[in-house]
């Protein structure tokens, strides 16, 4: 079960944070923190699994940004690690080589691919639909926009 996403550059400032089971105000600050220090000090040649505490950190570093996700310990590890990269290409094609600015001044687009993808499909599922998942997240991007440029 995926218990966290967090998308962070490499000063630590948290992007985004999206947690799927109940986390207080204190704790998710320093989790953040944690997580963050934790794969910021790893050495590259080392795998993109972590430890940490009661479940595993799966991480990936694209330019500035670490993605991170926090799994049970008994979730497979490649399958989040694809989960990330199937994120990271869904921004790539709607941003059209997405940076941390389209994250930070567009995250209200950011939230519906992680919100359909990580709820609706297992983690497992994303490399069998991710056509499907692909354009779903496409539409859901869209609707968004739309929604937002005709409430202006």
């Amino acid at each position: 079960m995926i218990r966290f996403l967090l998308l962070q550059n490499r000063a630590g400032k948290t992007r985004l944070a999206k947690y799927y089971v109940p986390v207080g105000d204190a704790e998710k600050r320093k989790l953040e923190y944690d997580v963050h220090r934790l794969i910021v000090t790893r050495d590259p040649k080392h795998t993109n699994f972590a430890e940490f505490k009661t479940y595993k950190i799966v991480y990936r570093r694209y330019a500035g940004l670490f993605f991170s996700v926090g799994i049970d310990v008994s979730d497979n590890e490649l399958a989040a690690l694809e989960a990330i990269h199937l994120f990271v290409e869904i921004l790539d094609h709607y941003f059209s080589n997405v940076c941390e600015l389209d994250l930070v001044f567009n995250f209200h687009k950011v939230r519906p691919p992680v919100s359909y993808n990580l709820q609706n499909l297992g983690i497992g599922a994303y490399w069998t639909l991710y056509p499907l998942c692909m354009q779903q997240c496409c539409g859901a991007l869209s609707a968004v926009t739309t929604g937002s440029s005709s409430s202006r």
